[in-house]
């Protein structure tokens, strides 16, 4: 599954990640995986930029439906849950890419949002709520980690060096 971030970070040279993005593309369409997309990274990335430069036959479009945003509010009850001093009921989109993600059986989610998607990811996946994966464009390129992406890989992190 993408995530916008990653969407951006691919769609521009100027950001930091922008080879990595590239790569990590790149070697998807080359291992033949479905790169799903979510109708609501498509809302947030066309605000950018239109989608379809990028070529929309690289993508599986995923439309957000019922089931989905069933989902997504259970997980969100176990990310949040609400109590009297908090009764907000709106979702971040964040959380709903998620439960697509979860309903759809992707592996991975590639992004570049270490803040909230990769938090949101981890901490689900530490309570028995998935079994998925960010992969974070900070993190370098590590071809491995698309197909195994549970497994340390054989790349170290800049910090780890």
């Amino acid at each position: 599954m993408l995530d916008t971030s990653f969407l951006i970070a691919y769609a521009d040279p100027d950001r930091e990640f922008h080879s990595v993005a590239k790569q990590y593309f790149r070697e998807a369409i080359r291992l033949q995986l479905p790169m799903l997309l979510s109708t609501l990274v498509v809302a947030e990335f066309e605000r950018r930029q239109q989608l379809s430069t990028l070529g929309l036959g690289n993508f599986r479009i995923m439309p957000f439906n019922f089931d989905d945003g069933q989902e997504a509010a259970r997980l969100a009850e176990l990310l949040f849950p609400k109590d009297a001093g908090n009764d907000r009921v709106c979702l971040a989109t964040d959380v709903k890419i998620v439960a697509q993600a979860k309903r759809s059986g992707a592996a991975v989610i590639l992004t570049e949002d270490f803040r909230s998607m990769a938090k949101y990811v981890d901490g689900l996946r530490g309570l028995g709520q998935l079994d998925c994966y960010p992969l974070l464009t900070k993190d370098g390129f590590d071809s491995g980690r698309l197909i195994d992406p549970g497994s340390p890989g054989l790349f170290l992190p800049p910090q780890m060096q």
